[in-house]
């Protein structure tokens, strides 16, 4: 394939995080870019997930600490924040604690959830080694996200 032709879906690597203790994989398309070492700005009345807001190129960014989001402990020691900050929601970055690989679609194996039955925040599963990692769906994620901002 050359330069000037656009990549398909299926080419694009998986980008496989850890947050809490987990790991996560997410379509490395859906990322706008990574952020590190970004100082976060506590809100107040936010979620407790929500930790506050980056300054991201002069907009504000909800810092959301993806473990909390999922109702997991809260890690509390870091050594460097690291940030997802997502492409279709420009206003949301996940707060990770590791960028573990990234893995292209020939690499793994992908197991699509059905999309009849609910399944949270996860579209999937893809293979990483000798396990299975969740596959994010952002789209959920994003929308309960703003929701509970709306709310709080």
């Amino acid at each position: 394939m050359s330069d000037s032709e656009e990549k398909s879906e299926d080419d694009w690597p998986y980008l496989i995080f850890s947050s809490g203790g987990e790991k996560f994989a997410v379509e490395s398309s859906s990322v706008k870019e990574i952020v590190r070492n970004n100082t976060i700005y506590p809100v107040p009345f936010a979620p407790a997930y929500v930790k506050g807001i980056i300054n991201c190129y002069s907009s504000p960014v909800a810092a959301v600490d993806w473990s909390l989001f999922l109702g997991r402990e809260e890690q509390v020691k870091r050594k460097e924040t690291i940030f997802l900050v997502l492409k279709d929601c420009e206003d949301i970055a996940l707060l990770v604690s590791n960028i573990e690989e990234f893995k292209y679609t020939a690499e793994v194996t992908r197991q699509l959830f059905p999309q009849s039955e609910d399944h949270g925040c996860f579209s999937g599963t893809i293979s990483w080694g000798d396990s299975m990692v969740p596959l994010l769906d952002l789209k959920t994620a994003t929308e309960k996200i703003r929701g509970d901002l709306e709310n709080s």
